[in-house]
């Protein structure tokens, strides 16, 4: 009984909030394939802590598309109004 306590102990939790029709979608494909979320998350987190291509590949991708989401939202900033919000906050004002 101790071990497993200690056992238990040993573990961390994560949340993630998903969209209601995402994590049905999820859960259903998983189940089809003889797969828990538990067992499928733990698989991508060991794969990513080794250094997997395939899952770095994935988080590179993602970087990406982050990086492209904050660029087109920059693109739609008005120049004046980027001008005035530097010179309002600068520091050196």
């Amino acid at each position: 009984m101790l071990k497993e306590v200690e056992y238990i102990s040993k573990k961390k939790s994560i949340h993630v909030n998903i969209d209601k029709s995402q994590h049905r979608m999820f859960r259903s494909k998983l189940f089809l394939n003889e797969l828990t979320m538990q067992q499928f998350i733990s698989m991508i987190i060991t794969k990513f802590n080794v250094d997997d291509p395939s899952i770095l590949k994935m988080v590179i991708e993602l970087k990406d598309d982050l990086k492209e989401k904050e660029i087109s939202k920059l693109k739609g900033i008005d120049e004046k109004d980027l001008y005035d919000a530097i010179e309002k906050y600068s520091p050196i004002n």
